[in-house]
């Protein structure tokens, strides 16, 4: 934001909570002469946690999902940039905001809803697929120390939601069946185990973009990444005894039977 005197030049603005004051205008424009005047505020900042803040502030009267203040970061944007510049063959579309792809011409199973990106990173990077579902808020509260960490390498997130992609992939074409859907963010950790099972010891240097690239090479390989996850789904209806269902799978006790497992 540049001022000079009462001008100010903005770019790469974002309206905040202006949508219900532009319909009671637009309602009452009849009404309107030159003496209603409207409020408006100009905050210019680069600090992440200082624009999430303002979007909370502004945003009290209605309920705002709290991964939608996410959708502004730097990092976030980055991932988005980093997916749709994959080779053809392996694009997804990440999603930062609810319905934005909603007009686009892409594959709708090819676009990655932000819940399912953060899901599936916990799943298959941070060993939490316990969390996934049953305790989702939990794994919010890790951005953005253990998950969107500005230093992360964007191929592990591309990886991750790789692997969420092939498998509800499986799951449609019948390769898999849908019994398992329960234990869906286990067997990414599983299929993971299988592919790739020695994490880097760092998510920002050169060994994490070797690692995702070859979990990438898996999940992109189309008999490899059956192969893969039909294996998974062995090893975990037989550490469930067949029992697959979800206050069986869900729990912290099976992801360690699992870590163990492998």
């Amino acid at each position: 934001m540049r001022q000079t005197g009462t001008k100010f030049v903005i770019q790469n603005f974002q309206v905040v909570n202006g949508c219900q004051t532009s319909n009671v205008l637009w309602a009452k424009r009849s009404s309107l002469d030159e003496s209603v005047l409207v409020p408006l505020r100009l905050i210019s900042t680069a600090d992440e946690d200082t624009i999430v803040s303002i979007i909370r502030a502004t945003n009290r009267q209605t309920e705002v999902k709290q991964e939608q203040f996410y959708a502004t970061s730097d990092y976030l944007k980055q991932l988005e940039m980093f997916f749709e510049s994959a080779q053809v063959d392996r694009r997804l579309y990440l999603e930062r905001r609810s319905k934005q792809h909603a007009n686009s011409p892409v594959e709708r199973t090819r676009i990655v809803p932000f819940n399912s990106l953060v899901r599936s990173f916990s799943s298959v990077v941070l060993n939490d697929p316990h969390r996934a579902t049953r305790n989702y808020k939990q794994v919010l509260d890790r951005i953005p120390v253990d998950i969107l960490n500005p230093s992360h390498k964007p191929s592990i997130y591309l990886a991750s939601a790789s692997a969420l992609y092939r498998l509800e992939f499986l799951f449609r074409n019948g390769a898999l069946d849908r019994r398992f859907s329960p234990a869906k963010y286990h067997l990414l950790l599983a299929s993971r185990l299988i592919a790739a099972p020695s994490l880097p010891s760092q998510l920002n240097g050169r060994a994490a973009d070797t690692w995702a690239r070859k979990l990438l090479d898996s999940y992109w390989d189309a008999a490899e990444s059956e192969k893969i996850f039909k294996q998974a789904a062995r090893d975990i209806d037989l550490l469930a005894g067949g029992d697959l269902s979800r206050d069986k799978i869900r729990t912290l006790p099976f992801t360690e039977q699992v870590l163990a497992y492998y």
